[in-house]
C-alpha cells in the first residue's frame, strides 16, 4: 500500500508503516483515491504511534480505495463514497 504523511504528522510514524511493508512517502506528490484521517485525544508521540499501529492492522485486511477510513485507537470506521447520481 502505497501513503503519504503529511507535515502533522511526524516523520518518525513512517518507519514503523514501512518496516509492515508499505511504501511510504512524507511530502504529499500526488491525490489518492481513498482519504485516511488519523483522529486521536491528543497529538502527542504514543497517541499517533497507536494510531499508525491500527491503521496497520486495517491495512493487513484491506486498502481505502474509494472510502473514507477515520483511525481512532483501536477502531476503524469505514465510510464509502456516496454513489453517483444518475441523469
Amino acid at each position: 500500500m502505497r501513503l503519504k504523511l503529511d507535515e502533522n504528522l511526524d516523520a518518525r510514524l513512517a518507519l514503523p508503516l514501512r518496516e509492515a511493508g508499505h511504501n511510504v512517502a512524507t511530502v504529499p506528490e500526488e491525490r489518492s483515491p481513498g482519504l485516511v484521517v488519523l483522529r486521536g485525544p491528543d497529538d502527542r508521540f504514543p497517541t499517533l504511534r497507536l494510531l499508525v499501529r491500527t491503521l496497520i492492522g486495517a491495512l493487513a485486511k484491506g486498502e481505502p480505495s474509494g472510502r473514507l477510513w477515520i483511525i481512532e485507537p483501536g477502531r476503524v470506521r469505514i465510510h464509502e463514497a456516496p454513489a453517483e447520481a444518475e441523469e
